[in-house]
């Protein structure tokens, strides 16, 4: 599951990427508490969380 994990924090990475980087203004309306979601996400899984929408069995 660690690689699925891998999976999902890169996927993530993309969209922080695509947001902060986008000139869009609807973007601009809801990127930046999307970001700082996915920052506190990733921040959480660095602690030892399992990231959001992991599979478990």
């Amino acid at each position: 599951m660690d690689r699925f994990e891998d999976s999902l924090v890169l996927r993530d990475t993309f969209i922080v990427n695509f947001v902060t980087s986008s000139t869009n203004t609807e973007v601009a309306t809801w990127g930046p508490r999307r970001v700082a979601g996915l920052i506190a996400q990733m921040q959480a899984h660095l602690a030892g969380d399992t990231y959001p929408g992991t599979l478990t069995s």
